[in-house]
């Protein structure tokens, strides 16, 4: 019930790493104590002693909190999200306002670096990025505004746009592909779940369009057969549980 997946996340349900992250995070220091034995343990082989250190070295980094806290954040509501989308009753409007919104989370989650930021030192009790300093360059918009002018960025900007922002922008331009595909399915068969509340003339129109849609699949006598029966609908609507047997014929 999570199989939701996305361009250069194959293979892997939402499930299993929303909960693979989310026990990394809320056992962070568990798990490094375990890792911190392993490499001291000398029964263990030189390979395992090794790995056990490096992982626990790598979970002293503050990119690797920053990161595993925001996954956390995100893959929670991507699993989420996902679910309610496998729910055989969820209609495709709903559905279309699930990934609206799961890209509205993900458009928050970018400007959430400072607070993930805050939480990863609070985890891992220190706030120095790796030493290394990288080098970015920034070249003004317009070519006669000057020369490029070329910066040094810290640790914590270039981890913060080369790494932090560059993972998001991918994510989201991943969900809007789906959110459109979504919304063009809405635009055609929406309408079908909101009969009762359209007007014969909103009916004719969006008939229209979806008749257009499938020429070789569907008739313009839909239009009269839609407005027919959402007046149907209409007239049965305090009674629609005893109706079933009646709606069958439709």
């Amino acid at each position: 019930r999570c199989t939701l997946t996305l361009k250069g996340l194959p293979g892997t349900r939402w499930c299993e790493r929303a909960d693979a992250v989310k026990a990394l995070v809320e056992g962070w220091k568990s798990i490094q104590e375990v890792l911190d034995e392993l490499a001291a343990d000398k029964e263990q082989k030189a390979d395992t002693r090794n790995q056990a250190d490096g992982f626990s070295h790598k979970m002293d980094d503050l990119e690797t909190a920053i990161m595993a806290t925001a996954w956390n954040d995100i893959l929670s509501r991507l699993n989420s999200t996902s679910i309610s989308l496998q729910d055989p009753t969820v209609s495709v409007n709903t559905a279309t306002g699930l990934m609206a919104s799961l890209v509205a989370m993900v458009q928050f989650a970018r400007d959430r670096f400072d607070v993930y930021e805050q939480m990863a030192i609070e985890k891992i009790q220190h706030g120095e990025y790796k030493a290394e300093q990288r080098r970015g360059r920034k070249r003004k918009q317009f070519p006669d505004e000057g020369p490029a002018i070329e910066i040094d960025l810290s640790p914590r900007e270039a981890f913060k746009t080369q790494t932090y922002l560059v993972m998001i922008d991918s994510l989201l331009a991943e969900l809007e592909k789906r959110m459109k595909a979504y919304d063009n399915i809405s635009k055609t068969f929406g309408f079908l779940s909101e009969l009762m509340s359209l007007s014969n003339a909103e009916i004719e129109d969006k008939a229209k369009n979806l008749v257009s849609s499938y020429p070789d699949d569907l008739e313009d006598t839909l239009m009269a057969e839609l407005i027919q029966f959402a007046a149907f609908m209409r007239t049965q609507k305090p009674a629609i549980g005893n109706k079933s047997a009646e709606l069958a014929m439709y």
